[in-house]
């Protein structure tokens, strides 16, 4: 296994201690990216009371951070979900809210929260009128990844210079759990996530059994992850339907804290855009991520963007006549079947180059599987 937790035990500053409130409810992957914001606000203030307003789904993945204090809000709920938090919340008072959501229904919760100060995006990044919600603004973030939106938080609060890096802390049991699903799998191994939530981020089934077979004639085992969404199961059951020697298909049968303990043990994973790029990122697993619609420069695997099959860049000049530079933040293609004109050899041929980051990521050289 290999050994890639981050700490999260800094050594106090002299400044008051503050009581922090943050505010980002969803999804899975921005919220696993808006938490390398954590152990730069502990490097400033140990020993700050942290208060993480978040969804329902995202609470499994926020409790692997230690001395974290959540507040789950429930969407499906609707403005009584609101009412929810506002009342778990009542009496309490921040020194400091960081709304590191730029959506309508995360400004409106937070109209509800008493703070001191109230910090949200740069006016470039702070879409859907979230500068309205807030008194103060960051700077503009040196980067373009969404993981230097929330660093910019972090600057903005004075807080150290740090490379950047994630608080989790994954339980013995979900550790446990992880190692009884992977107990027949030879190591090492490669992690595949064929699914996103949204279809017109997935690849195709026949392109995940060309390249299945493709690296079982390399030796790999194969391991199947995901999420229990319909669109993700059925799509990993038609793989696996469609290949005629055994994978490990685990798609909707792990936990979040089981995935990301098994994310720490693959080789690699392979991708779309999807929650478990960045859990595997979080984790220094090397990923393999497969773009057409979003730019992978904003939002693919941190640490991980140059191992990316992006046709991003080609198609959304093609789609609006400019080049990349040139277009909002946020460009996304839309054509429907962007995703198909990936191939299995585009990402066979970045095997290569993530197994030599994963021996870096290691600390060693891992085991040839082909021997």
């Amino acid at each position: 296994m290999h050994s890639r937790f981050s700490t999260t035990h800094m050594h106090p500053n002299s400044q008051k201690v503050p009581n922090i409130c943050i505010i980002r409810l969803s999804a899975i992957g921005d919220v696993c990216n808006a938490a390398t914001i954590i152990n730069r606000i502990r490097m400033q203030w140990y020993d700050a009371t942290i208060t993480w307003v978040c969804g329902t789904q995202e609470k499994a993945l926020l409790e692997m951070i230690p001395n974290l204090n959540l507040i789950v809000y429930d969407k499906k709920a609707g403005f009584k979900g609101n009412r929810q938090v506002w009342q778990q919340l009542r009496g309490q008072s921040f020194d400091l809210l960081l709304h590191l959501q730029a959506s309508f229904r995360a400004s409106i919760l937070t109209l509800g929260i008493k703070a001191k100060r109230r910090i949200g995006y740069h006016r470039s990044r702070a879409y859907e009128m979230q500068w309205l919600f807030t008194r103060e603004h960051t700077k503009a973030p040196q980067g373009w990844h969404v993981v230097d939106n929330y660093q910019a938080f972090a600057d903005y609060l004075g807080c150290p210079a740090a490379p950047v890096s994630w608080p989790f802390e994954l339980p013995e049991n979900a550790i446990a759990n992880a190692n009884e699903h992977l107990k027949n799998v030879p190591k090492p191994f490669i992690a595949i996530c064929p699914g996103a939530s949204k279809a017109y981020k997935n690849w195709h089934s026949d392109g995940y059994v060309t390249l299945i077979k493709a690296l079982a004639q390399q030796n790999w085992p194969i391991v199947l992850v995901g999420s229990p969404a319909d669109i993700e199961v059925k799509l990993a059951k038609r793989i696996e339907n469609a290949l005629d020697f055994h994978i490990t298909n685990l798609v909707g049968r792990t936990s979040i804290a089981e995935l990301v303990a098994l994310l720490n043990q693959a080789q690699l994973l392979i991708t779309p855009d999807t929650g478990p790029a960045h859990l595997a990122a979080s984790q220094h697993t090397p990923v393999i991520g497969l773009y057409a619609h979003h730019n992978p420069e904003r939002v693919g695997p941190y640490g991980y963007l140059d191992l990316a099959v992006s046709h991003w860049g080609q198609l959304i000049e093609q789609q609006t006549g400019k080049k990349p530079s040139q277009l909002p933040w946020r460009s996304r293609v839309k054509d429907a079947k962007a995703m198909q004109t990936i191939t299995a050899d585009e990402i066979l041929a970045k095997i290569p180059q993530a197994l030599e980051a994963a021996k870096t990521s290691a600390g060693s050289e891992p085991p040839n599987p082909s021997c």
